[in-house]
């Protein structure tokens, strides 16, 4: 429950951010079957609505790692303005957090850290 209280306080620190104009968020879940996943996925949508300025555009990996890094890679290409992610597999996810805060976008991973990666890397607001 703390993390999911931080990632929100997050969310919201970074919303501030985008004081003008829309802001995008790219929400990559790994699992829209599993039932503590969704209860997050479904506390974030609640905040989020509180924002009319915020918009976020949901992906499920279904549990493939492949199939998430794809959907980062597409969340990249829409340069999102943040990336939300819920790992597949703490290893695998490594390869697109690189991508995306090489692209300038920063990530919050929920549930599991990325393998390799520090703690505050893509934290902070481009």
């Amino acid at each position: 429950m703390k993390k999911m209280f931080a990632a929100l306080l997050a969310f919201a620190l970074l919303a501030t951010v985008a004081a003008a104009g829309e802001y995008v968020i790219g929400y990559a879940n790994m699992a829209d079957t599993d039932v503590f996943v969704m209860k997050r996925k479904e506390a974030f949508q609640s905040e989020i609505a509180k924002d009319k300025d915020i918009k976020v555009i949901f992906s499920d990996a279904n549990n493939d790692n492949n199939k998430q890094l794809d959907q980062i890679d597409n969340f990249i290409m829409q340069e999102v303005d943040c990336l939300l992610v819920v790992p597949v597999d703490f290893a695998g996810v490594s390869v697109g957090i690189r991508k995306a805060n090489r692209a300038g976008i920063p990530v919050v991973c929920l549930g599991i850290d990325a393998d390799g990666l520090p703690r505050d890397l893509g934290q902070s607001a481009r």
